[in-house]
């Protein structure tokens, strides 16, 4: 979501991922200043393994943003414009 933000300079997005990352995945979009919605990509259930994962996962995503943590590798400025549709 950083790296969307500050490199593709994405305003608003579309997030679609697993149920058990969707509300982290939109908290961070949000946060970061991506007007952002997010819809699950399921096809399988997942299991207690991946939920109390998501639980560590949901409290360093919520440490990183307090913090103002910026991730190690960024990259050059790669600017994504226009709606998305070709130019005819």
């Amino acid at each position: 979501m950083y790296r969307a933000h500050e490199i593709f300079r994405v305003e608003s997005a579309i997030i679609v991922t697993q149920s058990f990352h969707l509300p982290r995945s939109v908290f961070i979009a949000r946060r970061l200043g991506i007007n952002a919605y997010g819809t699950p990509a399921d096809q399988n259930p997942y299991g207690f393994k991946n939920n109390i994962r998501e639980v560590f996962a949901n409290v360093k995503a919520y440490l990183d943003i307090l913090y103002g943590r910026i991730p190690k590798y960024l990259g050059e400025e790669i600017p994504i414009t226009g709606n998305g549709y070709e130019s005819i």
